[in-house]
């Protein structure tokens, strides 16, 4: 990885995962891969990505806000399913409620008519549960009323006025809900009705028969129900008529339905039948005898085939639907309070332009309104329109005209605003009762979890009536349901601390204890005398324990932190990927840790740890490192990501657009080149260039390249929050080098470029080759480094090698050494520079004449040769020779003789010639070789003296080119007259002709590791060594 975030592989930009993230081309991937799994980030993602929706990376199949999903798309049949089976739930759900608070409303209806009394009317809201009401009905239904006292029938008329109204509001309430859950059916069978079985065909006949009855019923209660009946219509399903309640008759006398049960059981004839409701009130036979009795909900739907709910799921989904309720219910109300602040802010306005008496609009007296429909029926519409008619409006000098249709709108418009807001906080405050109800049901029941959304529902119900005390709403019954809901958000609050504060039992953590206090906490704001000792003594108890096994894991991640540092076994070298941020982030750890031993140990480690990158940053600096490495400022870099490179001769070509470009290797110098070098080389073609470049100088394949293992490599390291790039030549051998060095001048240069703009570089540094003590090495060098330099260099420690001091030539310079000296300056494009070697180089040549010839005064040289003063001299001119054991005849015959023979009369001849000497040798074996082992050649001269001139001297140099081992080994024979051993040297005097030059001389003949050779002695030296 690098700083930025780029993955790599291998140096390059890496596909695949790494540590838990994607990258696709070294970026964190956001899209699908080949296997069709979407990343977002890197990570598995969630969300839609090209209109499907994907859920961990794998298109979703299930269910989403009401909406069912396929490979990642919204399968529309099957989301009307779903769709469907939502609202025939609650379809069922809220008729059930509905005709259950319509059934307590007829049935305190009838005990008014048996005990002869009429309500009177009570507050609209006395908390009253559907139980209660129950119960009140239960208790006065076989009671008859003549018997009670005035007292009694007084308490009873009391009771029965609270549990009238409340029973009312309860009816309306759930009217407004059936009517939704109905409208919300009817659509979706509109919905399927293209696509659905005949399994649901027949189901939907029977479901809009069901409605139309609730329809109906809504319709009897003064519900606006035109809606619902076009949506009826809609569906296309073709309904019972269900006849209009009859005014003829009038009297309360039954209908012709019977109080028989019905063949649903529950809600079959008796309970709904002609005698509870029969006659003039909802006509003649319809409820009683036909519809509902007998074979809608008597026999099909409730009675025959409806899975009974629990009550727990009876409760549960009530309080669903209630709470849900009451968040539509808070933005109307939300949406009246405004609009009213809005209206009042604008008559401000305009009262703050007009006179001091201006024209005020006439007060209407607010009406609140039924939870059903409202009785102003308000525009919003028109409220908004006028709004924003006026919000941005100059009052200021505005025409008393244009000021009087202002308050002629502004009186129908604060008309609507008031309705609406009576509205909308009575529809508030009921759904608020309702959840009342709801919480009383689902509380026996109710899980941790449905507690703390009973706690939630609660306290915004509180909210809810407060917001409507302080809007000046008047509703009667706001504080015993205020009350109510306080004392019930205590319990719930209570039981939520105690399945909060149990749970701490096992297993405790710091989560956990939050949620305890919290809920503590929370029971405490509803009531702050509750004695909630125990539960924080248990809270107490756990945050010892959680705080132990906190600290202990505190330590060690503070102790794997600090331990992280440092790279060694004993951690004390600090690790190189270790920055301050690193440190601090440790630092952190240890210092939230309690005091103890193994905290100051810790610290301890952190100053140590600082004080080491605070001396390595001293040495890290951006740009050429002394050790010839490249640093820059960033982790995790690749030279590749920073830099090219550029080499001699080295181009990239497309042989055609439909291919890649290839590294190619050309000759600068070459006559009609057109080829350029490129500046953008990768490392990898780098690596190609200086391949090519060998295979193109390398004809004669002196060199063998190991074209698998690249010749430079160039690291990458992390250090302390720097990269730092180290080159290296790790396949270069000695031979290899000097192919490249064409200008030997020991070092071969490639320029490394920044990256920049295609077809843009500048150069930032160099790669050098160099041998070093036999060893070919790499390093970076500045940009500015050239071959010039190193020519110059090279030149200079060539001529300066010359010499020991200014005017004295070092050990064994020659005329080669100095010639080769003299090709390097020849190379110096500096002038100056070279008129100043090639200074040094003639005073090296005259030194070296000055040393040759005072070597060549010597005489006899170091190499065996002989010096004598006078130019094109011949040997026989100057020197004669004198052999053992060979004379002259009279005729100048040589002839060979054994001086061991006594007496002899020939004597040493001591002026042979050169041929005499040759023919001294050949008559020396003749005479001792009788066994004749070896073969001569008598027309090729066993010696050769080769004159040369040099500085007015000839030098002769003697050649053995005849000589065998055998030969040798005749003429080296024992001596006789000493030990009888072998001297592995074969001895010819050499005499002077002229006294001046001084001698005797010898010219030697030995044998080394078998081969034979002859030089020039200064001296006899004696026949034993």
């Amino acid at each position: 990885m690098t700083s930025k975030g780029n993955y790599y592989k291998k140096g390059k930009l890496g596909t695949g995962s790494y540590k838990g993230i994607y990258y696709s081309v070294g970026k964190k991937l956001t899209g699908l891969t080949s296997k069709g799994v979407y990343y977002k980030n890197g990570k598995l993602g969630n969300g839609v990505y090209k209109d499907v929706l994907y859920k961990s990376g794998k298109p979703f199949n299930g269910t989403l806000k009401d909406e069912v999903y396929v490979n990642g798309k919204v399968d529309a049949n099957k989301t009307a399913n779903l769709v469907f089976s939502n609202a025939q739930a609650a379809f069922n759900l809220h008729e059930a409620s509905f005709k259950s608070a319509q059934k307590q409303v007829e049935d305190l209806t009838s005990l008014a008519k048996k005990a002869g009394v009429t309500p009177a009317k009570a507050a609209s809201l006395q908390v009253k549960s559907a139980t209660e009401i129950q119960d009140f009905i239960a208790k006065y239904s076989n009671t008859d009323f003549k018997t009670l006292s005035a007292a009694e029938l007084d308490a009873f008329k009391a009771e029965l006025s609270k549990c009238t109204a409340e029973a009312t509001t309860n009816l309306e309430a759930v009217s407004k809900l059936v009517n939704d859950s109905t409208m919300s059916l009817l659509s979706a069978i509109s919905a399927m009705k293209s696509f659905a079985t005949e399994e649901q065909k027949a189901e939907f006949t029977k479901l809009t028969t069901q409605a139309n009855i609730v329809i109906h019923a809504l319709k009897a209660a003064g519900v606006d129900t035109s809606k619902l009946e076009d949506a009826l219509k809609q569906t296309d399903i073709k309904v019972p008529e269900i006849e209009t309640p009859g005014t003829g008759g009038g009297t309360e006398t039954p209908g012709t339905g019977t109080e028989t049960p019905g063949t649903g059981g529950n809600t079959g004839g008796g309970n709904t039948g002609g005698g509870n409701t029969g006659g003039g009130n909802t006509g003649g036979g319809n409820t009683g005898g036909g519809n509902t009795g007998g074979g809608n909900t008597g026999g099909g739907n409730t009675g025959g085939g409806t899975v009974i709910e629990t009550p727990e799921e009876v409760a549960k989904k009530e309080f669903e639907s209630a709470t849900k309720a009451l968040a539509e219910k808070q933005d109307a109300f939300k949406e009246a309070t405004e609009q009213q602040t809005s209206l009042k802010a604008i008559k401000d306005k305009l009262d703050a332009a007009q006179s001091k008496t201006p024209i005020e609009p006439p007060v209407v007296e607010g009406k609140s309104a039924k939870l059903i429909q409202s009785d102003a029926a308000p525009e919003t519409d028109a409220i908004k329109a006028f709004i924003d008619k006026y919000k941005n409006t100059n009052f200021t000098g505005l025409n008393p005209d244009k000021v009087i249709e202002f308050n002629k709108e502004y009186t129908a418009v604060q008309k609507q605003v008031t309705d609406k807001l009576n509205a909308a906080a009575k529809d508030l405050v009921t759904t608020v009762s309702v959840i009342n109800k709801a919480v009383e049901k689902l509380t026996p029941f109710a899980t941790p979890e449905q507690q703390a959304a009973i706690s939630t529902a609660l306290q915004t119900s509180l909210e809810a009536v407060k917001a409507v005390e302080e809007a000046k709403v008047e509703l009667e019954g706001l504080q015993d349901l205020q009350n109510k809901l306080k004392k019930q958000a205590i319990e719930n609050a209570m039981k939520v601390a105690e399945a909060a504060v149990k749970a701490l039992e096992t297993n405790p953590t710091q989560e956990k204890i939050d949620a305890a206090q919290a809920a503590v906490d929370a029971l405490l704001a509803l009531d702050k005398d509750y004695d909630v000792k125990a539960f924080n003594s248990a809270i107490a108890e756990a945050q010892k324990l959680v705080d132990a096994k906190t600290e202990k894991e505190n330590i060690e991640k503070a102790t794997n932190a600090v331990n992280a540092l440092f790279s060694d076994e004993n951690k004390t070298v600090i690790a190189d990927s270790v920055v301050q941020n690193t440190i601090n982030e440790a630092k952190k750890l240890v210092e939230n840790l309690k005091d103890s031993q193994v905290k100051t140990e810790l610290e301890g480690k952190i100053i140590s740890a600082s004080t080491q990158l605070k001396k390595a940053l001293e040495s890290l600096k951006t740009g050429l490192s002394t050790d010839g490495q490249i640093v820059v400022e960033d982790a995790n870099k690749q030279i590749d990501e920073l830099f090219t490179f550029q080499m001699a001769g080295i181009a990239l070509v497309k042989e055609s657009e439909s291919e890649s470009e290839k590294v190619t290797a050309f000759d600068r110098n070459a006559t009609g080149n057109t080829l350029k070098e490129s500046k953008t080389l990768t490392t990898a073609q780098m690596n190609e260039g200086i391949l090519a470049t060998l295979e193109r100088i390398n004809a004669d394949k002196l060199v063998t390249l190991d074209k698998k293992n690249p010749p430079l490599n160039i690291e990458s390291s992390q250090k302390h929050g720097y990269t730092v790039f180290t080159v290296t030549a790790n396949n270069f051998s000695k031979e290899i080098f000097d192919k490249l060095d064409g200008n030997k001048n020991n070092a071969y240069l490639i320029t490394v470029n920044n990256k920049v703009a295609e077809g843009i570089s500048t150069k930032a540094y160099k790669i050098l080759f160099q041998v070093i003590d036999g060893k070919v090495e790499a390093k970076f060098v500045e940009s500015t480094v050239n071959d010039d330099k190193f020519s110059i260099d090279a030149a200079t420690d060539a001529v300066n090698a010359l010499f020991s001091d200014d005017n004295t030539l070092s050990l064994d310079i020659d005329e080669a050494k100095i010639s080769a000296a003299k090709i390097l300056v020849d190379k110096i494009k500096d002038s100056q520079k070279s008129k100043d070697l090639s200074s040094k180089l003639e005073t090296a040549s005259k030194l070296l004449v000055e040393k040759e010839i005072a070597e060549l005064e010597k005489g006899i040289q170091a190499d065996g040769s002989l010096a004598v003063k006078g130019e094109n001299l011949n040997f026989d001119d100057v020197f004669t020779f004198q052999m053992a054991g060979i004379a002259l005849d009279t005729d100048n015959t040589v002839t060979a003789f054994s001086k061991l023979i006594t007496p002899t009369n020939l004597k040493e001849a001591k002026t042979l010639t050169t041929t005499q000497m040759n023919e001294g040798i050949l008559a020396t074996l003749e005479r001792i070789n009788a066994a004749k082992p070896v073969t001569l050649d008598e027309n090729d001269p066993s010696l050769n003296i080769v004159p040369s001139q040099k500085h007015g001297y000839t030098v002769f140099t003697v050649t053995a080119n005849n000589f065998s081992k055998e030969i040798f080994d005749k003429l080296d024979g024992p001596v006789v007259t000493g030990d009888g051993y072998y001297t592995n040297r074969y001895n010819i005097t050499v005499n002077p002709k002229s006294p001046s030059n001084e001698a005797p001389f010898i010219l030697k003949l030995s044998s080394d590791n078998g081969n034979v050779k002859a030089t020039f002695e200064a001296k006899r030296v004696k026949t034993k060594q």
